[in-house]
């Protein structure tokens, strides 16, 4: 398990990863309800339908985000269990879609070379999250009160 996560320590690195899920759901939230409004449309089709079901997803990643801060906080491991579902269900759908369209011969060489380091970034930040997970488990909630 890591021992700390982005040079920080785990519970710092969590509230830090929290922080921007929520800054980042915010913002695209903002977004979708912009192009809603434009009429913007996606493969000749309204962008209304799409929106509704890019908020509800954005929604659900912004509870995550602040069950990851508060569960960094306040040393609560299952508040930290939302954001590592939803974001192993990520991951496994990014995999699958990288190598689908490798496959196809969809993705340029840039592309793919990008999206493997977002991949792999991706994949830290989970095993980072998932080590305080373990480590607040482990230390029954006492995990980060008295270190360094």
């Amino acid at each position: 398990m890591l021992q700390c996560c982005c040079f920080m320590r785990l519970h710092t690195g969590g509230k830090v990863l929290g922080w921007l899920g929520v800054v980042g759901g915010i913002l695209s939230f903002i977004s979708v309800i912009y192009l809603m409004a434009s009429g913007t449309k996606t493969a000749g089709h309204s962008f209304v339908a799409t929106g509704w079901f890019l908020m509800v997803v954005i929604c659900a990643i912004l509870i995550c985000s602040i069950l990851l801060i508060v569960g960094a906080s306040k040393n609560r491991p299952e508040f930290l269990l939302p954001w590592l579902i939803s974001n192993g269900i990520f991951l496994a759908i990014s995999i699958i879609s990288l190598f689908v369209k490798l496959c196809m011969g969809i993705i340029p060489a840039e592309s793919f070379f990008g999206s493997m380091l977002g991949l792999a970034l991706n994949i830290y930040f989970y095993y980072g999250i998932l080590s305080l997970y373990k480590l607040i488990k482990d230390t029954d909630g006492r995990a980060g009160h008295f270190q360094a």
